[in-house]
């Protein structure tokens, strides 16, 4: 009887799990989806409005609990953004691929700036205090 309890509760984490993987990939597919959205409507007005019938979208599944449909849902969206994607995507200027993409890199962390060149200690020779010199 102990070991029949053990292979519910990992039956059960096992479906909690694959929920909350459905759960992300939904999440990242609507964030695609407004980022597609954005390629296509770069006015923030027309943004806006498509992106609510983006959401309209989402939401009208959002009752569904059934994994399978879920998982059919999820490729039927993947597919539709497939689809509709921008021959030209929007690309932020500093991500890879982008037009100011590394156009003034980070320093190294080795390199450093000599403040005081040509004074550097090994330098500058040893002078002797004015008291004693004669």
């Amino acid at each position: 009887a102990c070991g029949g309890g053990r292979a519910m509760a990992a039956s059960a984490l096992a479906a909690a799990a694959a929920a909350e993987a459905r759960r992300s990939r939904v999440r990242t597919l609507y964030r695609r989806s407004l980022k597609a959205v954005w390629n296509w409507a770069v006015m923030r007005d027309d943004f806006c409005r498509e992106g609510e019938k983006c959401r309209a979208a989402f939401e009208q599944y959002r009752h569904v609990q059934e994994p399978d449909r879920i998982e059919r849902l999820i490729a039927e969206g993947e597919a539709l953004l497939y689809s509709k994607r921008h021959p030209d995507p929007y690309i932020v200027p500093t991500a890879p691929g982008g037009c100011a993409y590394q156009r003034n890199p980070p320093v190294h962390t080795a390199m450093y700036l000599v403040d005081d060149y040509g004074r550097e200690p090994e330098v500058i020779p040893e002078q002797q205090p004015k008291s004693i010199q004669r």
